[in-house]
């Protein structure tokens, strides 16, 4: 009977070292990944900014004539959060469906994207598909 009380609580002991040691590798996990941007694909100056990362990452493919879109990441970035901060402040409520109001859109995203039609046709394309921008 003694033996057995031994290995139960030799089992005990094991059971709660490797439960610790599962414990100290999640939180060495965690505080990896909070160390990082989430998916290193933008510059942080776009994090918590979903709306401006799908610009960012859009805006090299968009078709354009003279606007040129930059191949530093930072300035693409900065050229995002133009076109993010263009729509905060200039998208009428209720503007998808109402050809009044994109206009409106329009008009507020032409001088950022260099007055490139092409440009800004397509990145109001991109922007319609977005909830961020309501």
């Amino acid at each position: 009977m003694s033996k057995l009380l031994d290995d139960l609580i030799q089992q005990k002991r094991d059971d709660t070292e490797s439960y610790e040691e599962f414990l100290r590798k999640a939180e060495q996990l965690a505080m990896h990944l909070v160390g990082q941007s989430p998916s290193n694909s933008h510059p942080s100056i776009l994090n918590n900014l979903p709306a401006a990362i799908v610009l960012f990452n859009n805006l090299s493919d968009i078709p354009m004539t003279t606007f040129q879109c930059p191949e530093d990441s930072e300035q693409k970035a900065q050229i995002a959060l133009n076109i993010d901060l263009a729509m905060r402040e200039n998208a009428p409520a209720g503007w998808r469906g109402d050809d009044t109001r994109e206009k409106q859109v329009l008009n507020a995203l032409f001088p950022v994207m260099n007055r490139d039609r092409e440009a800004t046709m397509a990145i109001f394309e991109i922007i319609k598909k977005q909830q961020g921008y309501a």
